[in-house]
């Protein structure tokens, strides 16, 4: 009986390590957007003496593709972080990856796009970049089964990983174009420009992106803990849309959350598109990655609103909810 407990914990011991190893070393997606969160972390050192506040901008790849930092210094005199990595973490693992940038003084904003809820793969890229301190705020909690995903991994998660890259290897395109350097730049400030144009080889209708943020409970929930932690670290708090290519009948139901969370004391950022838009031309290889156009567009925006925390109100909200339901009728 000793013989099989003792079996059965060096089985687990080692499907442990097994896991940690794939984690670390063999998951392209977890080594990239941790090699992207690095250049974020080395950007932030660079500039964090700058004179306040530092707007840290934290979301997924729509942030990373969106956001440059350089253009908005140049264009508004502002210093801004990229913290952009990827929606398939969840804000949670995106947050946690970046909160050691939230300090006094700093202004943090979280895109609406990626889910409020953590993910297995988010779990796991929050472990890889902080280890057991993931726990430490109230943004992931300390729980067993977050913790076991962690340690153990997801066996249906590590399934569909290799069914996709199977796929992958036989489209001929072994990872996401974004890690291709002949087809996306990652700049030293952590902004990932995108050369890939295949969006605009599609049919427009087709392309629409198939996710609208909705006001949800879990949305405002995870917002107030963000504003919560960012009071207690004495930094501010906001959220914006990033730009995503959709019909524009959607953005009243973004216009909704928005007064929404509003309502709820959370401060949007003010940008009339609601983060859609169908103009073709200023998004590059997703529905929510921009082309050169399109980031030099919304960096003159959100780099104005920004530097001046220009905000939507309740009763601009209203009046643009009743417009847009007069538009689509």
């Amino acid at each position: 009986m000793k013989q099989l407990s003792f079996c059965i914990i060096i089985g687990m011991a080692l499907g442990i390590i097994l896991q940690q190893c794939i984690d670390k070393y063999m998951d392209p997606e977890l080594i990239f957007f941790g090699k992207v969160a690095n250049m974020t972390d080395a950007w932030f050192t660079k500039v964090k003496n700058n004179p306040a506040p530092l707007h840290i901008i934290i979301g997924g790849s729509e942030i990373a593709t969106s956001v440059n930092p350089r253009a908005m210094q140049e264009k508004h005199g502002i210093t801004v972080v990229n913290a952009g990595n990827h929606a398939g973490f969840g804000l949670p693992g995106n947050v946690v990856a970046a909160e050691h940038h939230i300090a006094k003084g700093n202004h943090v904003v979280c895109s609406l796009y990626p889910a409020p809820n953590i993910t297995t793969q988010g779990l796991k890229f929050a472990f890889r970049q902080k280890g057991l301190n993931m726990f430490s705020t109230n943004i992931i909690p300390l729980n067993t089964g977050n913790l076991l995903t962690v340690l153990s991994g997801d066996l249906s998660a590590n399934v569909n990983y290799v069914k996709r890259q199977r796929k992958r290897i036989k489209r001929g395109r072994p990872t996401h174009g974004y890690m291709n350097p002949e087809k996306a730049t990652l700049h030293n400030n952590g902004f990932l420009e995108i050369h890939n144009m295949r969006m605009h080889e599609m049919e427009p209708e087709k392309l629409y992106h198939d996710e609208v943020c909705a006001a949800t409970s879990d949305i405002v929930e995870f917002c107030k803990k963000m504003q919560q932690l960012c009071h207690e670290r004495g930094a501010s708090f906001s959220v914006m849309f990033a730009l995503h290519y959709n019909s524009l009948d959607c953005r009243i139901k973004h216009a909704e959350l928005a007064r929404h969370l509003t309502v709820n004391g959370i401060p949007v950022l003010k940008d009339e598109r609601l983060g859609i838009s169908d103009d073709l031309s200023y998004f590059s290889d997703t529905p929510s990655h921009l082309s050169n156009k399109g980031v030099d567009i919304c960096s003159d925006i959100w780099g104005y609103a920004l530097k001046n925390r220009i905000y939507w109100t309740e009763q601009e909200l209203t009046k643009t909810i009743n417009s847009l339901g007069e538009t689509s009728k």
